[in-house]
């Protein structure tokens, strides 16, 4: 992302859980990194989460819960990058052990505008 300029994105993602049609799982935490300086708010549609600067703050989304395969979830957000241009990354991971791995899946994106 540039310097000193403003981004509104989205992420889809497309998740699973070992096993056959779904099942219970370690649950699903994520969070979305900026450059040094940059303001960045993110959430799921209906609430964005408190602006994180510099992020790297993992946020769980789903905790253990049982869910037909594939689980899709939006995440949307925006933002103010600082005078440091850089990277815009998403992380994401189960948030307990399971032996149901976790995995996104082929079909997953990211969307993103200068605004």
């Amino acid at each position: 992302v540039a310097a000193n300029t403003y981004y509104s994105f989205q992420f889809e993602l497309l998740l699973n859980i070992a096993g056959s049609g779904g099942g219970t799982g370690g649950g699903i935490d994520v969070s979305i990194t900026c450059p040094t300086g940059g303001t960045l708010m993110f959430g799921q549609p209906g609430g964005l989460y408190a602006g994180v600067t510099g992020s790297g703050t993992r946020y769980t989304l789903v905790s253990n819960t049982s869910f037909i395969n594939p689980l899709t979830v939006l995440l949307l957000g925006y933002l103010s990058n600082g005078a440091n241009a850089g990277t815009l990354q998403l992380q994401f991971s189960q948030n307990a052990s399971s032996a149901n791995a976790l995995t996104m899946r082929k079909g997953s994106w990211f969307q993103y505008r200068t605004v």
